[in-house]
């Protein structure tokens, strides 16, 4: 228990335990004569104890073990609210150091989750941007295949004994029609 106690709060914990021992002790004391003082009563003859019976020396036992009982209940007191005290301290300390490690925790999860997002971003728009190139250079070759199966074959039988020349036959075909 001595290493719970901060040291503020040694030379009062060390008072309240010697208070509490001296109550103890008083208390005890006060138990042994008044088990004493019935057993001898127990032990005389009835004539006898009704004879030497006092009530003033009854009182003042009773007075003094009362004390010894109230300064023991006090000294007990103050030992319980000195502990609560330092449980509550200690559990909040705990309870901060575990709030600040989650915390801490959380921090570094949005920073890497930050990164994580910042990088997808990027590789999505690379990404859209090679799909578009790629549907576009798809789109240029199909033409081009297009162009030279449908277009310039077709052109060529019809006109095949002449020059072939793509732009000449253009011409000529809008004359024609």
């Amino acid at each position: 228990m001595a290493s719970t106690i901060q040291p503020q709060d040694r030379p009062s914990s060390f008072s309240l335990r010697k208070d509490s021992r001296t109550a103890l002790l008083a208390s005890k004391h006060a138990i042994d004569a008044q088990s004493r003082s019935l057993r001898d009563e127990l032990l005389r003859s009835p004539s006898l104890r009704e004879k030497s019976t006092s009530s003033s020396s009854e009182k003042s036992a009773e007075d003094t073990l009362m004390k010894a009982n109230r300064d023991v209940t006090e000294a007990l007191q103050r030992t319980i609210g000195l502990m609560q005290k330092e449980l509550e301290r200690k559990s909040s300390t705990a309870t901060l150091q575990s709030a600040s490690t989650a915390q801490d925790t959380l921090n570094l999860v949005i920073g890497t989750s930050k990164q994580l997002i910042t990088v997808l971003e990027k590789t999505d728009w690379l990404d859209r941007v090679l799909i578009i190139s790629a549907l576009v250079l798809f789109g240029l070759v199909v033409l081009f295949i297009l162009k030279s199966r449908i277009i310039d074959r077709g052109l060529a039988s019809r006109f095949s004994g002449q020059d072939y020349c793509p732009a000449r036959v253009l011409v000529r075909v809008a004359r024609s029609w």
